[in-house]
């Protein structure tokens, strides 16, 4: 397995404090943040979730460029996502029962698998589910490592029909709802990204640190970023999201290489980058609570609020690490307690 990169680490914090901005901003209903591009309709929350799906792609294709045993790979990629989740929702679904919520009331029980598998959020617009935590984008993450054994069999058969054939499938579904209503939370969407990450990984990290490259889509992203196009068709949008967040994560990855190669920057990426996954878990449910407990009035107690809520967010994600890594050790000791006897 390949040593893991800090570059990379610093991708998915930078993606994860814009995520955590963009929901917050969302949440105030006002215009105190900016949250859309000139050229994206969608904004900085679409465009950061489409650089993680491409960081996912990435890391996936260097970890596991082969699969002989796909029940295996499936162990390892729940290990990595259920703990965590358990974790989460069953302190939030504590909180409500003690709490006397009437969130669940009158959830049909037939739909919580949805939630063991970690679904509910990502299909709550289709099913009446059990949705407290994890995104849409955690139920997306999970049918992507679903199909990927598949994807991965047929991109090392032919690369070129494989991306063709991803391709029409995203175009044919691009304005159509494919288990969830909008175009860019859309299967084929999100796999479209997935896979510019696979492309990425195999090109090498020679495409990464090429200069020529970075000054190329630097200065595309400022164009992006500054220069307004008028566009506003959804469709439209959505493919240069895609495009964006390709230019976003092969500029981040290159600054993150020149930033994490001081070991005094790189200790706390790293640490705080453990700790994106159950950010993500908490941190909706966390902003909220603030912000109706605190609403800000002025751009400066906007700024205040969210400075803390980055400083919450994150001590709840470690606590919410620390307790599941307490609860697995306490279920491995009791396990070897009923061995001995």
């Amino acid at each position: 397995m390949p040593k893991k990169n800090p570059a990379f680490t610093f991708v998915r914090l930078v993606s994860t404090l814009v995520i955590v901005y963009y929901h917050f901003a969302i949440a105030l209903d006002e215009n105190l943040f900016p949250l859309l591009l000139p050229n994206s309709r969608s904004g900085l929350g679409f465009l950061f979730v489409s650089v993680f799906f491409i960081l996912s792609g990435y890391l996936l294709y260097l970890r596991y460029p082969v699969i002989r045993d796909a029940g295996w790979f499936y162990r390892k990629r729940a290990a990595s996502i259920y703990p965590d989740f358990y974790t989460t929702y069953a302190i939030v679904f504590l909180y409500h029962l003690i709490k006397g919520s009437s969130v669940l009331a009158g959830k049909p029980l037939k739909t919580f698998p949805l939630t063991l598998l970690g679904l509910d959020g990502y299909l709550s617009a289709s099913f009446d589910t059990w949705y407290l935590v994890g995104e849409w984008f955690l139920g997306a993450i999970v049918l992507l490592y679903l199909l990927y054994p598949a994807v991965l069999f047929l991109f090392r058969k032919s690369r070129i029909i494989t991306f063709l054939s991803v391709l029409c499938l995203y175009f044919l579904f691009l304005s159509k709802p494919l288990l969830s209503p909008s175009p860019l939370t859309n299967l084929f969407s999100c796999l479209v990204s997935f896979m510019a990450g696979m492309y990425l990984a195999e090109a090498g990290e020679r495409i990464l640190s090429g200069k020529w490259l970075f000054g190329i889509c630097a200065g595309c992203l400022l164009v992006f970023f500054c220069i307004p196009m008028g566009i506003e068709n959804l469709q439209a949008d959505n493919i240069i999201t895609h495009v964006a967040a390709i230019l976003v994560f092969l500029v981040l990855s290159r600054v993150g290489m020149a930033v994490t190669s001081r070991p005094k920057i790189a200790a706390p990426v790293l640490f705080m980058g453990e700790y994106c996954y159950p950010v993500f878990l908490v941190h909706h449910i966390l902003l909220l609570k603030l912000l109706h407990l605190f609403p800000p009035a002025r751009l400066w107690q906007a700024i205040v609020l969210l400075l803390i809520t980055y400083i919450l967010v994150f001590a709840a994600a470690v606590l919410v690490r620390q307790l599941r890594i307490w609860l697995a050790t306490q279920i491995t000791k009791r396990k070897e307690f009923f061995k001995k006897d």
